[in-house]
């Protein structure tokens, strides 16, 4: 089952419209559904899915920029790990003064915020007051391509239009703004820099490289092969893996929605469509040969287990689980049904 990941009409806006609100989608995966767009394009994309409530979630982005930005993005990250922040950083550092300011700033509390909206106070005493939140969610996007210095204003900015949304949860909701304004700075860096086209394309290329082995060795490949046959470091084909699927997983846990709010279907050119339609692919077999082959190439979102361990954690032999895996796979290929 091979993959289209270029987008055609009609086009980003109408695949974003049909995501369930409420839900959360792998930045990648907004990546392969804009294609090539420009920044403005990108903007627009992003705020639309902000104002149906869906999320961006860029935790699966490798760390990316170069020179004395990359240098900076490493620091922060560092700090970040070692709980250093922002006393790891010089003085005069202007990271550090405003992460001071914040702290000086009155927090107030989940009760406290209902009772300043109840009472129609000024708007800005209430962002003020909330502020606090921009320094606990910062930490979270480090070394991700912009400086924690600009995610931090991105997410006092998000602030302010938490306080259009602001219901029962005040500072959950709140929250959610901080985070997905830092998000969206992320994700448009990403494409700004080119770094989400490459980015897509490495995806491309894992793929490939491991439906090419899985059909000539008959197994699924380990990391070093699939390094091997991308010419990369097995720490980068283990990283390019574990965020394929990660992000299947997550796309396999997005909720349906309604059958009377569903859109008129567009097919989704989304590469992690793989594996999404696991359970219907591999229906004719018996459930033990079913969990068999779910277990052996991953296909519950999980890491691919080697042979030995599958065998281990179903009880059989080498000699059996072999079998029966060989079995299997023939009986998918003569129904047209093989997903590998």
């Amino acid at each position: 089952m091979e993959l289209d990941l270029e987008w055609q009409e009609p086009g980003w806006r109408r695949v974003l419209e049909g995501i369930p609100r409420g839900t959360e989608i792998p930045v990648e995966r907004f990546f392969a559904i804009l294609g090539s767009v420009d920044e403005e394009e990108a903007r627009e994309a992003a705020l639309c899915l902000e104002e149906r409530g869906v999320g961006l979630d860029v935790s699966h982005l490798p760390q990316s920029g170069s020179g004395a930005l990359l240098q900076r993005l490493t620091l922060e990250a560092e700090l970040v790990r070692e709980g250093r922040l922002p006393g790891g950083l010089e003085g005069g550092d202007p990271l550090r003064l405003y992460w001071q300011e914040l702290e000086q700033l009155p927090r107030l509390t989940e009760a406290q915020a209902r009772e300043s909206l109840s009472r129609g106070e000024n708007p800005n005493r209430l962002t003020e007051g909330l502020l606090w939140l921009v320094a606990q969610e910062a930490p979270a996007f480090a070394g991700q391509g912009v400086l924690l210095l600009d995610l931090m204003q991105e997410g006092a900015m998000g602030l302010m239009g938490a306080m259009e949304d602001a219901g029962e949860n005040v500072l959950e909701r709140a929250r959610w703004h901080v985070r997905q304004a830092m998000a969206r700075a992320v994700a448009l860096q990403y494409m700004v820099s080119g770094e989400a086209q490459r980015l897509l394309a490495s995806v491309r290329a894992y793929q490939q490289a491991d439906r090419r082995l899985l059909e000539r060795l008959g197994r699924n490949p380990g990391p070093e092969e699939l390094a091997q046959e991308l010419g990369m470091t097995v720490e980068e084909a283990q990283s390019l893996g574990k965020m394929v699927r990660d992000a299947a997983a997550a796309l396999r846990r997005e909720p349906k929605p309604e059958p009377e709010a569903e859109p008129e279907k567009v097919e989704d050119s989304d590469y992690f469509q793989l594996r999404s339609q696991v359970e219907e692919l591999l229906s004719c077999l018996e459930p033990e040969n079913r969990k068999i082959l779910i277990l052996r190439f991953g296909l519950n979102g999980k890491p691919p287990k080697s042979q030995e361990e599958t065998a281990s954690l179903m009880g059989l032999s080498l000699t059996e689980l072999q079998g029966r895996e060989q079995a299997a796979m023939a009986l998918l290929r003569r129904e047209g049904k093989s997903p590998l």
